[in-house]
């Protein structure tokens, strides 16, 4: 379990059994606090969520052209390789 506020942009994360990405907008709150603007995956729906919101980290993965099972954080963007741009 970490706070959100411990997580980077792009994150994604399971707050009660919903998983969502955190994006980078965040704003101030009461007492010092900041809340931090999520998108669920699941609904589409955009959450502000407290800077002090305990949360549980999610890996997520993804099949690449060659079928390799890849995790998001680890893309590499490959469109252009190959190619000769002048």
């Amino acid at each position: 379990m970490k706070y959100i506020e411990e997580i980077k942009p792009g994150e994604i994360f399971i707050w009660k059994d919903h998983r969502y990405v955190l994006s980078a907008d965040y704003r101030p709150y009461k007492n010092g606090t900041t809340r931090h603007m999520s998108v669920s995956i699941d609904t589409g729906i955009c959450k502000w969520f407290q800077s002090t919101e305990m949360i549980d980290i999610l890996d997520l993965y993804y099949r690449d052209k060659d079928g390799n099972i890849l995790l998001v954080k680890e893309f590499e963007d490959d469109s252009n390789k190959n190619k000769n741009i002048p």
